[in-house]
């Protein structure tokens, strides 16, 4: 109904222009100069005639040898001047002919023609405006996926990977990106950095520390262990290396180690009482108690009890997987999108592709690999070559692929296309569909 009231309103005032507008034309029509009085085009033939005739008579004039030479040179003065006057009133004449309407009998036309100008005009404008009106009233709002994904959003670490994208060989950008990215458990995205900076500055004892923390949640402690000495040893005053050592050193059961190091960083972070206060005191306890240090198990948290219903957010694999034998250790993937996948995936991208312990959904993969996605459906080989820090390709294996528009692992968006594949064993072809 809001509609159809500012059209008819748009339409009203358009009315109202054309209206003045044949006034105004009517009137400006309807004046006539003063200072140019009308002559038909008679005068002018007339006028056209007579100085065909003074041209002819003075022509004559050349050819009359008898005459009196003082009386033929009157006669030429004053035809001369006669013929003067008649071309000025010609060329006047000429002039106002260029300066007349056209159709001087339809004055009409030129009312008509502002009327439907303002008409037109209006009427135009009235469909601008109710297009106008009609998108903002229909401008779909965000759905809750969006609206959820906006509120995921994590401005430190966006602006963390801003700093790396700005200045590449800015070191400490880098060590800053994976720290934030350790400490949100992103395991898998902080790797590739720490091995970057690890290739520039072996001994840098942030990256030190950072590589250990990885190798700690893959459960390779002694390993961890031997990278936090290093790396205390390299900078002492790297509180938090001495807290990890600590860590690493409790879950190994070297009760005296785990005291030694939260006592050193007890010394330099004098605020931390509350929390390293009681560690200290525990392992100081089973250091005199004599307990045995625990067995280890793999860091990753365990999937569900066989039977239990999957991750909402996993796709099933295709259930022909592990059928077909591949070659030696690997396990050859087939990965294919579906229609819906496909319309929100676009074109290009990178597929990530991570390989675990059978029921492991969490933590650093042990092989992982990044290709192009170019065409669909692809073929992928995963294998101990791929592996991410040396340690035996897990068997069974639980196999994951992911989509990633812009193949920067530090980035990903609630709604990428993923399918997984648990309990796959080495030889094995599997073929997964990306929802």
């Amino acid at each position: 109904m809001t509609d159809w009231i500012l059209v008819v309103s748009v339409l009203a005032l358009g009315l109202v222009l054309g209206g003045v507008l044949v006034l105004a034309l009517g009137r400006r029509g309807g004046e006539k100069p003063a200072s140019a009085p009308m002559t038909g085009p008679a005068t002018l033939r007339d006028l056209v005639a007579e100085r065909d005739l003074l041209i002819a008579r003075l022509r004559e004039l050349d050819l009359e040898h008898l005459r009196d030479p003082e009386e033929v040179a009157a006669e030429r003065y004053e035809l001369e001047i006669r013929a003067a006057r008649v071309l000025q009133e010609i060329d006047r004449l000429e002039r106002e002919v260029r300066r007349a309407p056209i159709d001087e009998s339809s004055p009409e036309r030129p009312l008509l023609r502002g009327f439907f100008w303002g008409l037109g005009t209006a009427a135009f404008l009235a469909i601008l405006l109710v297009l106008a009106v009609r998108t903002a009233q229909d401008r779909p709002q965000p759905p809750t996926a969006m609206a959820e994904a906006a509120q995921e959003v994590d401005p430190e670490l966006l602006g963390l990977i801003d700093r790396v994208r700005q200045d590449p060989e800015d070191r400490e950008a880098r060590l800053d990106l994976i720290s934030a990215l350790l400490v949100r458990e992103r395991y898998v995205d902080a790797w590739p950095f720490i091995q970057q900076v690890a290739a520039e500055a072996p001994d840098e004892p942030r990256v030190l520390l950072y590589e250990a923390t990885v190798r700690e949640a893959m459960g390779q402690l002694e390993r961890a262990r031997a990278l936090l000495d290093r790396a205390v040893t390299a900078d002492p005053s790297l509180t938090e290396a001495w807290v990890r050592r600590g860590l690493v050193s409790f879950a190994l059961g070297d009760w005296a180690i785990a005291a030694e190091s939260w006592k050193k960083a007890l010394e330099q972070r004098p605020d931390g009482e509350s929390v390293l206060r009681p560690v200290i005191e525990e392992a100081e306890r089973r250091l005199a108690e004599g307990v045995l240090p625990p067995s280890h198990e793999p860091a990753h948290p365990r999937a569900a009890e066989p039977g239990s219903a999957p991750s909402a957010t996993a796709t099933r694999a295709d259930p022909r997987a592990g059928a077909t034998p591949a070659s030696g250790g690997t396990i050859r993937i087939r990965v294919d999108l579906s229609a819906a996948a496909r319309g929100r995936a676009g074109a290009g991208g990178f597929l990530f592709v991570t390989a675990r312990p059978s029921g492991v959904v969490a933590g650093p993969p042990a092989a992982a690999k990044r290709v192009p996605a170019s065409t669909f459906p692809a073929e992928i080989v995963l294998g101990p070559a791929d592996s991410m820090m040396g340690q035996p390709f897990p068997a069974p294996a639980r196999i994951e692929v992911r989509l990633d528009r812009d193949g920067d692992a530090a980035t990903r968006e609630h709604d990428e296309p993923k399918a997984y594949a648990d309990g796959v064993e080495p030889g094995a072809e599997v073929r997964l569909v990306l929802e």
